[in-house]
């Protein structure tokens, strides 16, 4: 098993934080040191607030929430042990509370942390690991030739990217192969290190039960009579994997998992089920009947691609969302990753069910899927979010990038379906993704009595040269905003001084170092396997461009 240097450790701890700070001197207000670009605040209840429990966060422009009523200037929130405890103009909430620590001033930009509601901890790219991008299906068989790494400080590192980019929450969908007791590792891995880094996180496991190499039912059998007879033995081999989890044992791990999950405030547990051509009827109604039963949420890929689709309605005589409602998961406890081949059909069937459908825009066409149709979704009223699924357009990391991508996509839909606006894809962003989170858990907008997860940003890094008073600060955040990629962080303690942490920037340089380093002969992950892979692309692609429509 391959781990991250301690560095990449340190680091990661680090930012288990109310809030991150870029390490700028100068600027006013702030004791020598500027508020991070973005500063994602975890300001919850960590022990660096203890000390200092009330303060007011101060910004030129507060957006909090994507109503018209909720953005402020010179805005500022009170926030009382965690949560948010009165909004308003600065010179009010000033005045209510003249004692109070200060964070922020009027070369900020205040408005809820971010939600990337689907997610992949991979710790490191695909790109890295030498996995190009491709068709969905072929790109997949790529997945099997990821180096392994430790659960937990993938985590931890994956938090870390989340964090630089105003992402306070995540979704991670995590697909389990192996043992018993390596996919006990793996899970409880996650768990720990997303509670280490400090970041909000929902981990979602599952497993595969059938359609191992390409999916859908009897599908697997019928793609490898196809196959020249030397790659033929190699898939046999990825159809009937001899070591992994039955789903008596994955049910039974899922319920200490549960109980593990329960004790970690910011940590929740759902089922992740990788997908309907992945997953047996007989397993699907029981993970429904447990997420009842545990109160939690299911979130599974549903019509990635069209090959989906297809499959569904060859094997099954009904469409994905058909079969679906025929198990009765369709409620508000669902949340379905891409919905890029929801049909009109589809989407009538979802209206007033409250399941969520999480738009991955970069995803999407990167491994040649398409465009979700969100303006479709959002006229009938279906809740839409955003998730970055480890895939983004620029394989950054980047959510406001994935904002901006997803806002230039729809924006202008025309007569083909709504456009949808700029304060849509941030309530996407926000909003939306945290309606499905646990009810007990109020986050996605700043509003008294609910979490105080927020993000500042600089305004000189939005506005310069100069900006017309007229400008649209939702616009300008869709058209401009970014992650800081060059800058170190430096974590606030509640005091009066602030401390440098490790740039990340040397954590990462660490890391790739580590990378590099390893050695390519540890079985089953060497050459041979790889190169297997690498000759099933074609079949694949081949097989699933000559589906019928």
């Amino acid at each position: 098993m391959i781990g991250l240097p301690c560095f990449i450790k340190q680091a990661a701890f680090d930012m288990q934080l109310a809030s991150v700070f870029d390490q700028r001197k100068g600027a006013p207000g702030t004791n020598g040191f500027a508020l991070g670009t973005p500063v994602a605040a975890r300001m919850s209840g960590s022990r660096e607030h203890r000390q200092q429990s009330t303060y007011i966060v101060r910004a030129r422009w507060a957006l909090l929430s994507d109503e018209p009523s909720d953005f402020i200037e010179d805005g500022a929130v009170l926030v009382v042990n965690g949560k948010i405890g009165a909004t308003g103009t600065y010179t009010e909430l000033r005045k209510a509370n003249p004692s109070c620590k200060v964070v922020g001033t009027t070369s900020h930009l205040l408005m809820p942390g971010l939600v990337n509601a689907h997610h992949h901890s991979f710790g490191v790219p695909t790109s890295l690991h030498g996995i190009a991008d491709a068709p969905l299906e072929s790109w997949l068989q790529g997945i099997r030739s990821l180096r392994p790494l430790d659960a937990r400080l993938s985590a931890m590192w994956t938090a870390c990217q989340m964090l630089q980019t105003g992402v306070t929450t995540i979704i991670d969908m995590c697909g389990l192969a192996g043992s018993a007791e390596n996919v006990d590792q793996s899970v409880r891995g996650k768990m720990d290190g997303y509670a280490s880094a400090g970041i909000r996180a929902v981990v979602a496991p599952g497993i595969r039960t059938m359609g191992f190499l390409l999916g859908g039912e009897g599908e697997d059998e019928r793609f490898a009579v196809q196959l020249p007879p030397a790659i033929r033995k190699l898939a046999a081999t990825w159809m009937a994997p001899t070591d992994r989890v039955s789903p008596e044992q994955f049910f039974d791990l899922f319920h200490a998992w549960h109980a593990a999950a329960s004790t970690q405030p910011r940590i929740d547990l759902w089922f992740g089920p990788p997908g309907l051509q992945w997953v047996e009827r007989s397993v699907l109604e029981e993970i429904n009947l447990r997420a009842e039963r545990y109160d939690t949420g299911i979130q599974t890929h549903a019509l990635e691609s069209r090959y989906e689709q297809e499959t569904s309605q060859r094997s099954r005589g009904q469409s994905v969302i058909a079969y679906l409602d025929s198990l009765g998961i369709l409620t508000p406890r669902l949340s379905l990753a891409h919905g890029v081949h929801l049909s009109d059909a589809d989407i009538g069937a979802l209206a007033g069910t409250g399941v969520i459908v999480v738009s991955n825009p970069g995803s999407n066409l990167r491994l040649h899927c398409g465009i979700a149709p969100v303006g479709k979704l959002r006229a009938m009223q279906i809740p839409v979010a955003l998730g970055m699924d480890a895939t983004t357009l620029n394989d950054d990391d980047d959510m406001f990038a994935e904002m901006r991508l997803a806002w230039r996509l729809h924006s202008n839909a025309g007569a083909r379906e709504p456009g949808v606006g700029a304060r849509d894809v941030f309530a996407m962003a926000t909003r939306v993704g945290a309606q499905h989170l646990n009810r007990s858990i109020r986050i996605g907008m700043l509003r008294p009595g609910f979490k105080a997860d927020l993000v500042l940003l600089r305004l000189d890094e939005l506005t310069s040269p100069w900006v017309a008073p007229e400008a649209d600060p939702f616009i300008l955040l869709m058209t401009r905003a970014k992650a800081p990629r060059r800058h170190g962080y430096c974590r606030w303690r509640g005091r009066a001084r602030e401390r440098p942490a490790h740039p990340f920037r040397q954590a990462g340089t660490r890391f790739r170092h580590c990378r590099c380093a390893q050695p390519d002969s540890h079985p089953p992950w060497g050459f041979g396997k790889r190169r297997g892979v690498r000759s099933l692309h074609p079949e694949m692609a081949f097989a699933v461009r000559q589906r019928p429509a």
